[in-house]
């Protein structure tokens, strides 16, 4: 678990370091890690179908790939403190009305909306996108890096403390 939970934190981090952008395209449930997994991506585009959340409190631990954390930075901490501690998943419109999605589109739409993106991205000079990219992200006055290595420690210790008190689900 401890490997596991390490190698997804390091994946993350890098999808939301490297220079280059990543869109996610969300075509169904993006739950847990799936949901983690987006939000480190530099644009959500969903379509209808997309169905957003962060279950892991219903199993007593806490998303481990910096979920609560890049969560917060999307939707601000108050919507965050909601989605993280009901479990409650959200659908497309919901996902686009608080920030997390940036834009919406049909099922059969989705990825060419995405490829478009892709288009007029690659059609912009890459190292400004690359700074303008570095630059969202602070990471040239805070670390993102910092705060969310902690994450794998964290988690082990939920997860520890619910087996040692019987409260894991």
């Amino acid at each position: 678990g401890r490997q596991m939970i390490a190698k997804g934190h390091r994946v993350m981090n890098y999808i939301e370091t490297i220079e280059k952008p990543f869109i996610a395209a969300i075509n169904g449930f993006a739950l847990g890690g799936g949901c983690e997994l987006s939000m480190a991506c530099d644009f959500r585009i969903a379509s209808e179908k997309a169905k957003f959340g962060q279950p892991e409190v219903g199993l007593g631990i806490i998303p481990g790939f910096g979920g609560t954390i890049r969560l917060a930075r999307l939707v601000g901490k108050g919507m965050a403190n909601y989605l993280l501690m009901t479990a409650d998943m959200i659908d497309a419109n919901e996902a686009y009305r608080i920030g997390l999605v940036e834009k919406i589109a049909a099922p059969e739409e989705l990825i060419p909306t995405c490829e478009e993106i892709a288009r007029k991205i690659i059609n912009n000079a890459p190292i400004a996108v690359g700074v303008a990219k570095t630059n969202a992200h602070g990471q040239n006055t805070t670390s993102t890096v910092t705060p969310l290595s902690i994450f794998p420690v964290i988690n082990h210790a939920a997860i520890a403390m619910n087996n040692a008190t019987g409260t894991s689900h």
